[in-house]
């Protein structure tokens, strides 16, 4: 008996130890000012694509308007400083960005509703429900839309996800092909 709880809690201790390793190794995102490149994307404003155009939402929101207008001048220099460490580390950040972007929502209506909720201020991204698929897409296409021309070599991985089953990832691909490479998009509307 004693030398099954032995070996139980050495399997133990080299399972906290696996663990411990894992959490320990470097990021295999790329760095930029001492921060992974999800730190950055999620300071990123969202582009929130709709059939019937776009808005833009900042990953802050706030329970009053006074409340956004004092932090307005924070969130914008975030938002900036954001934009300049996915410019920086180029397009090391595809990989990462095609990821988010291909974030199925959950539903539609709940997308809609998260998208609605923080362009009202009426939610904060810090909670659980705006850290929604309609966020994470909408940073990562406004994460692509920063690296302009530097973003072609997704053009493939846009187009298949253009062609998605998921209505707002087919959006947000389609957005980021008409602006990378829109003769592209056109190819995918004709199919």
């Amino acid at each position: 008996m004693r030398k099954r709880s032995i070996i139980w809690f050495g399997g133990l201790g080299a399972a906290v130890l696996a663990l411990g390793l894992l959490f320990a190794l470097p990021s295999k995102e790329p760095i930029y000012a001492g921060q992974p490149l999800s730190f950055w994307i999620d300071q990123l404003p969202a582009r929130l694509v709709m059939t019937n155009g776009w808005s833009e939402a900042y990953p802050e929101a706030y329970a009053t308007l006074a409340e956004a207008q004092a932090d307005q001048a924070r969130v914008q220099r975030a938002a900036a400083g954001a934009g300049e460490a996915v410019r920086h580390l180029g397009s090391q950040c595809l990989p990462v960005l095609l990821g988010r972007l291909n974030t199925r929502s959950d539903n539609h209506l709940g997308g809609v509703t998260v998208g609605l909720g923080l362009k009202l201020h009426l939610l904060k991204p810090s909670s659980r429900v705006v850290r929604s698929a309609a966020l994470v897409r909408g940073q990562a296409l406004m994460g692509i839309l920063e690296l302009g021309q530097e973003a072609r070599g997704a053009v493939p991985e846009l187009v298949v996800l253009a062609r998605s089953k998921d209505p707002e990832v087919k959006l947000a691909a389609r957005h980021a092909l008409e602006t990378l490479a829109p003769e592209e998009l056109k190819n995918v509307r004709h199919e």
